[in-house]
């Protein structure tokens, strides 16, 4: 193991701010954070995920409700060229903090903002410190009140890691916030977001055309389930993934709307069903893990004529996926 890096704030002085080490420089290596740290900080977000997060939405505005020093942390935001003009600041005194009439003051703030704007901002975030969490305010409440002030959609961002519920970090309340704003879609049972998470594509999606001419030359088609683990990687007796190539019938779907190659996933362990997928045009290249792990030698064995010698994956999960969630690396049963 390497040694823990470190470096005084004398040595950093002497090597001015355009010769930071590398060890402090996120861009030059990888830092591992689990899901959870994420939810909480999100180190690509410099400092201001949040924010960034609740102006993701084109059009939108921020009102900042907090004290003075939590604010003027914030300010430095405001200069940034593709955020100024989008954040504004409603200051608590200590008598807000302490008879919380600063709530009165908010549906106000929100309805003077959006007239003096040229344009109406497609929403408002109201972004709330770690004072109203620590006061339990209703934020969703105050939203209402200023949506009816207003007549325009208002979201609360929690910027601390207690809210009123006590359960949800800042991000994964910030990411609801955006996602109520969009309008509810009839689902479709045999249909697969391939960028959501069960939630359908439309019809007339213009996603596989915009790939196309950003440059995206193929598709790797297949299902992730995070939350269940087997709807990721299905063992044999999946109740809806059992079969051969379990996951083609989604290159079928994409297959509707692009003409570039996909690359199909899921059970594929017989070499002559790989080659008919491959023959028919169905997909145009084949994609295998666990199959690999059980025999690393697959591909040359086929080249060579001993297709009857590869171990065939029979998707049991123990030592692949069971390994994994046991922290001991993937293996296979078929190891010694």
């Amino acid at each position: 193991m390497k040694k823990a890096y470190f470096c005084t704030a004398e040595e950093l002085e002497q090597r001015g701010k355009d010769n930071l080490p590398k060890q402090f420089q996120s861009g030059e290596h990888l830092i591992y954070s689990s899901p959870a740290t994420l939810a909480f900080n999100s180190p690509g977000a410099e400092g201001f995920g949040v924010k960034r997060a609740g102006l993701a939405v084109p059009g939108s505005i921020m009102l900042i409700v907090a004290p003075g020093c939590c604010g003027r942390n914030t300010s430095m935001i405001s200069s940034m060229k593709e955020y100024n003009n989008r954040f504004f600041y409603l200051c608590m005194d200590e008598t807000d903090i302490v008879t919380g009439r600063h709530l009165k003051k908010i549906p106000k703030a929100v309805a003077s903002i959006c007239e003096s704007l040229e344009k109406k901002p497609s929403v408002v975030m109201i972004c709330i410190t770690c004072v109203d969490a620590l006061l339990g305010t209703d934020m969703e409440r105050i939203c209402r009140k200023s949506e009816e002030k207003t007549g325009l959609p208002v979201r609360p961002c929690c910027m601390y890691a207690l809210t009123r519920e006590g359960r949800k970090p800042p991000m994964v309340h910030v990411r609801q916030s955006l996602y109520s704003l969009l309008e509810p879609k009839k689902k479709k049972g045999n249909v697969v977001n391939l960028l959501g998470f069960f939630s359908p594509l439309m019809d007339d999606c213009e996603l596989y055309g915009m790939l196309e001419k950003a440059g995206v030359t193929s598709f790797h088609v297949t299902l992730a389930n995070h939350s269940d683990l087997e709807n990721t990687i299905p063992p044999k007796n999946h109740p809806y993934f059992s079969e051969p190539g379990c996951f083609l019938k989604f290159c079928d779907e994409v297959r509707q709307y692009t003409n570039l190659p996909i690359c199909g996933v899921g059970g594929l362990t017989d070499p002559d069903f790989v080659e008919k997928q491959l023959a028919d045009g169905r997909i145009q290249c084949a994609a295998m893990s666990r199959q690999l792990l059980a025999d690393p030698d697959w591909v040359n064995k086929l080249k060579d004529g001993h297709a009857d010698q590869i171990h065939r994956c029979v998707r049991c999960n123990k030592k692949c996926l069971g390994g994994l969630m046991q922290h001991q690396g993937t293996h296979c049963i078929y190891e010694k």
